[in-house]
């Protein structure tokens, strides 16, 4: 059997429509929502957003990738 979680912005997401996914070197989820970023350890999530995030101009974020170091690079529009 499999259990099927799901997690929206009451459970801490920056928003219910997530557009991107990709795990880091480190194991944890990263995803790429219409309002910023979400960080998930499997418990938690911890949101980097215009609000939070020095840099971060656009709340869109559309694509997210691993690099070839470990880093984590993101697409907004």
């Amino acid at each position: 059997y499999h259990t099927v979680t799901r997690w929206s912005m009451d459970d801490g997401l920056p928003h219910n429509l997530v557009h991107a996914v990709a795990q880091g070197a480190d194991g944890l989820i990263w995803l790429g929502t219409w309002e910023g970023v979400a960080r998930f350890n499997g418990r938690d999530f911890t949101v980097y957003d215009r609000q939070n995030t020095p840099g971060v101009e656009l709340g869109g974020v559309f694509v997210v990738v691993r690099d070839s170091t470990g880093g984590m690079l993101f697409g907004t529009a």
